[in-house]
């Protein structure tokens, strides 16, 4: 009887384990499945904010020459000529007190704004000095690079607005259900149900208030933003629309936004009150377009040979004062002279080019076009309908003539 009762105990006690063990693999499992929705969740999210031409202009902006726009950080340089004020942002990027979170990098068309804006994103140093005025917080960075002759979004408040939260959400994942909790739970119930998910368009009020959550619940925790936007005065909306935007971008206090554009009505009213959290570019590049120009002609055979002559030397400073801060004529001028010396151009003649090309860049590219042979006008005008539409996305329109040879 004994011996009875102890194996029914010994049954009882190892169903209770295995029944434990069940438990265990049950709860083990869900738990499984919860992260995999979720992450799936996660993955749907950010590739509902990602597009395809988000980088597009990033990728396109030609890297900064050697040595030039090292000035941007070092205010102790005084080796710039002719420059009409000194340069603080440094200075802003440490700075933490009311009135420091805009910083304005103005310019003439034409004048590098986004090779300068692409250089102090990349650049490392600015990173450490960010870090500065984080005081121990993490550093959370995204970038936006307006462009006019690209797709829709890349001229729009929306695209601005994806991108931001897209490169956000990227590097903190985990707290995508917490600020997308509708749709998430949305997702989780249709991918229990073996459903596709569908969604409507991120619509651009939700996504101004999915970004403030974002700021507000990381702000909250430990995390300062900085916002890097390039070529306000390439969105396609009205001026004011796209400045009040960054005006809401900067009202909390952890962020700080490093901006570009040609003069805009309202943000030259603002910083009217604060010039020192601005610079003008073009008069601040004497000494990059300095070192450009000396560069690239030297690199010609014929042109280094001859350097060394006073009238060489003189036609580079020629050019640089012509220039008045515009590095994109430069750009221009240079190559043009570059085919003189090609065919044997003498240093007079050279000269005499240099002040016959106009100094204003609609001017000189008026010149180019029309000095074009006329049996190869259809041809390049057929070029630059190619070059207007290589960067458009494929569901916009492009002109019929892109497909006519």
């Amino acid at each position: 009887m004994q011996k009875t009762l102890n194996e029914l105990k010994f049954q009882l006690e190892s169903n209770r384990s295995d029944n434990r063990t069940l438990l265990q693999f049950a709860v083990l499992a869900r738990e499984k499945e919860e992260l995999h929705l979720r992450r799936e969740a996660e993955h749907w999210i950010l590739n509902s904010l990602k597009f395809n031409q988000m980088e597009q202009r990033l990728r396109a902006v030609k890297g900064s020459h050697t040595d030039t726009f090292k000035w941007i950080l070092s205010p102790e340089d005084k080796n710039q000529e002719n420059s009409r004020s000194e340069v603080h942002f440094r200075e802003w990027l440490e700075a933490d007190q009311p009135g420091s979170k805009i910083f304005w990098v103005a310019g003439k068309p034409g004048s590098g704004k986004s090779t300068l804006m692409k250089y102090i994103w990349q650049n490392p140093d600015v990173d450490k000095i960010l870090c500065k005025w984080a005081k121990g917080k993490r550093l959370v960075k995204a970038n936006y690079f307006f462009w006019a002759a690209g797709s829709s979004l890349e001229r729009s408040k929306k695209g601005l607005l994806r991108a931001i939260i897209y490169q956000v959400l990227r590097r903190h994942p985990e707290m995508i259900e917490d600020v997308c909790d509708t749709k998430v739970t949305e997702l989780k119930r249709e991918a229990q149900l073996g459903r596709m998910y569908h969604a409507a368009e991120w619509e651009e009020p939700e996504l101004q208030r999915l970004l403030t959550s974002i700021i507000e619940r990381l702000g909250s925790i430990d995390s300062n933003f900085f916002f890097f936007i390039d070529a306000l005065d390439e969105y396609e909306g009205i001026g004011y629309e796209i400045v009040e935007t960054i005006l809401d971008l900067a009202k909390p206090p952890n962020v700080k936004l490093c901006i570009s554009s040609r003069p805009l009505g309202p943000l030259t009213t603002i910083f009217q009150t604060n010039e020192r959290w601005k610079v003008e570019l073009h008069e601040h590049t004497v000494n990059d377009i300095k070192v450009f120009v000396k560069d690239t002609l030297i690199r010609n055979a014929t042109f280094g040979e001859m350097f060394e002559e006073v009238e060489y030397q003189s036609l580079v400073s020629d050019v640089v004062k012509e220039a008045r801060g515009v590095f994109l004529w430069v750009t221009l001028v240079v190559r043009l002279l570059l085919e003189g010396i090609s065919i044997g151009a003498r240093i007079d003649d050279l000269r005499s080019a240099l002040h016959d090309i106009p100094g204003d860049l609609e001017d000189l590219y008026d010149r180019i076009l029309t000095t074009t042979p006329p049996m190869l006008q259809q041809y390049l005008a057929r070029i630059l309908l190619v070059a207007m539409g290589t960067f458009r996305p494929f569901d916009e329109y492009l002109p019929t003539m892109l497909f006519y040879y």
